[in-house]
């Protein structure tokens, strides 16, 4: 392998420079996409990633994916997961309540 310096001025950059670290950034935002869809399901699609956004990605997928919030709480209670009762019951709310 044989290096070669061409000489090139860049006239739009600063004194003539060019840009070459930036082409090391491109992958980083999908990649931390992918990383994201593989843990918690959900795909972002755009720019920036934050906490918000995934956290409402997650709420529109749950909402899309079960027929009602009861529903979803009792398969999360079957998986051990979720403890709390059904809303409406416990603390003196439900059936039984004085």
């Amino acid at each position: 392998m044989h290096n070669e310096a061409v000489e090139a001025e860049q006239r739009s950059g600063p004194f003539g420079a060019k840009g070459v670290g930036e082409s090391g950034t491109f992958a980083v935002s999908p990649a931390i996409a992918n990383a994201i869809e593989d843990a918690v399901g959900v795909r972002l699609t755009t720019l920036p990633l934050t906490a918000e956004q995934v956290y409402r990605a997650m709420c529109v997928a749950r909402a899309n994916h079960w027929k009602s919030e009861n529903e979803y709480f009792d398969v999360q209670r079957e998986r051990g997961i979720f403890s709390s009762p059904r809303r409406g019951e416990g603390r003196g709310e439900g059936a039984g309540s004085m």
